[in-house]
């Protein structure tokens, strides 16, 4: 009997041991696995702000072809018509401006009047 306790306490004292290392163990890998998320955490946070940003840029960029397409609309209103330009055709063959006499043709008609007349 006498032998058997020393035995068991020295078996209890390695369990222990193991036990602790076991823990110690598990103290490691926890800290670890806590340092990997607050770093996952952090990376996804940066990610998300990046992300963020973008759609803010993308928003700018969207109200801004939204302001040209506005402009190029009000432009566009300015234009002629298809129907302004036809009455404009019509009434250029009208009078056909290609006939029309210069100043110098004016003068010099008159100047054959008078020479005729005088």
């Amino acid at each position: 009997m006498v032998n058997e306790v020393p035995q068991s306490l020295n078996e209890l004292e390695e369990r222990v041991r193991q036990i602790e290392s076991r823990i110690s163990i598990f103290n490691e890998r926890l800290l670890i696995i806590s340092k990997n998320m607050v770093d996952e955490y952090r990376k996804l946070m940066k990610e998300v702000e990046m992300v963020h940003l973008e759609i803010k840029n993308s928003k700018e960029d969207s109200d801004k072809i939204k302001d040209v397409i506005k402009k190029i609309v009000r432009e566009m209103d300015i234009f002629a018509k298809k129907e302004d330009i036809k009455v404009l055709e019509k009434y250029i063959n009208l009078w056909d401006p290609m006939k029309f006499m210069t100043e110098k043709d004016v003068l010099d008609l008159i100047e054959k009047k008078k020479g005729k007349n005088g």
